[in-house]
């Protein structure tokens, strides 16, 4: 299976293909060349290409998740984010998709509600508060 950004592309194996025993996703950076390679208990979602392709979200089946700069290689663990759960089929993402959304390595615009507050904030793969861009509070 292969998947396209404008600048990067990944091609996919599935486990249930012959002699593989896990996925394996390899990313290729189509300007800088970088290829990416990456294995071991990976979902069965597709990997979510942002920045023409040149940033990447991989899940895991044990709801880890990981952003992968397709130019350099850098891969970095995100954490403590609000998982999301696919619950036709059963899976937990380690990153809710709809109210995150990366915009560059290890900056993520962060959608974020709590009591009667309403916020839109730059984190980074840690969750980590880097700037709030915009904050309202809401009326009832």
């Amino acid at each position: 299976m292969i998947k396209r950004g404008s600048e990067a592309v990944i091609f996919i194996t599935a486990a249930t293909d012959k002699q593989f025993l896990e996925n394996n996703i390899e990313f290729i950076n189509l300007i800088t060349g970088k290829r990416t390679a990456l294995s071991g208990n990976l979902n069965d979602v597709v990997p979510l290409l942002y920045d023409r392709g040149n940033i990447a979200i991989v899940f895991y089946r044990d709801g880890r998740a990981q952003i992968v700069d397709t130019r350099t290689g850098k891969i970095e663990l995100i954490e403590n984010f609000d998982k999301y759960v696919l619950s036709d089929l059963k899976m937990t993402l380690g990153l809710n998709v709809y109210k995150n959304y990366p915009i560059k390595f290890n900056k993520i615009v962060q959608l974020r509600k709590e009591n009667d507050n309403i916020r839109l904030s730059l984190v980074d793969s840690h969750s980590k508060i880097l700037k709030i861009l915009a904050q309202q509070q809401l009326k009832d």
